[in-house]
């Protein structure tokens, strides 16, 4: 992403015994930098999958379109989201891009988060940023992605979630909302007109899944505290 930019905070893992995805509420505007309300980011595809997404606001929450009116969208894997999401984000960052530039506005890129079931029933990550033309995907356990206004928020995801790993006899574990809260808390710090609390998480596990909203002070929940590797 190089440098600091007017974003948000999307991030994501794939662990041993679940997926997560979580995003920041607000919503600002690309221009001046005001809070433009509060929005709820994260997308979920089915009962299996969900998605965020940063950067073009507004003009590019069509990308879920392709998502939401599929045919066989429950049946949906998070290989076949991340497929159906890069083919239709493609031409819709070109147009976003073009209207922006037209504006003199600048271009605050498109980023897409994608967490759940794989196609090979593992958890697995995915990661679109339409501007670099990067697309990479990783299956856990223990793998983490996060987009957000500093290029250092993905090493600071991922320590933050090594700093509060715990070990029982078979696995390392950690408290997925604690560390959810910690990644919000440190880029509202970085960019405090565009990331706030609260923030929502969805947790992918075997029965489905469940979404929460934390505050920056919380209770930690013991369904948050999930495998992330096997020992």
């Amino acid at each position: 992403m190089g440098g600091p930019t007017r974003m948000t905070v999307i991030f994501a893992g794939a662990f041993d015994d679940c997926a997560v995805i979580g995003a920041d509420t607000r919503r600002a505007d690309q221009v001046t930098g005001r809070t433009a309300g509060e929005f709820h980011k994260i997308v979920e595809c089915n009962g299996k999958v969900s998605a965020a997404k940063a950067g073009y606001g507004p003009d590019a929450d069509g990308i879920w379109e392709v998502v939401k009116s599929h045919p066989r969208r429950d049946h949906l894997t998070s290989d076949d989201v991340a497929e159906l999401l890069r083919a239709e984000g493609t031409s819709l960052y070109q147009r976003c891009l073009s209207r922006a530039r037209a504006m003199g506005e600048r271009d605050p890129g498109l980023y897409v988060l994608v967490a759940g079931v794989g196609r090979d029933g593992a958890y697995k990550i995915h990661a679109l940023n339409f501007g670099l033309n990067d697309f990479v995907d990783f299956a856990g356990p223990g793998r983490v992605l996060c987009y957000g206004p500093r290029v250092e928020c993905n090493d600071f995801a991922l320590n933050a979630l090594k700093s509060m790993l715990s070990l029982d006899e078979t696995s390392l574990r950690a408290p997925v909302d604690r560390w959810a809260v910690e990644v919000t808390r440190q880029c509202n710090e970085w960019a405090p007109n565009f990331v706030d609390f609260p923030v929502s998480v969805n947790l992918v596990v075997a029965e489905g899944t469940v979404s929460r909203s934390f505050g920056r002070n919380i209770a930690l929940d013991p369904l948050f505290n999930r495998r992330i590797a096997p020992r």
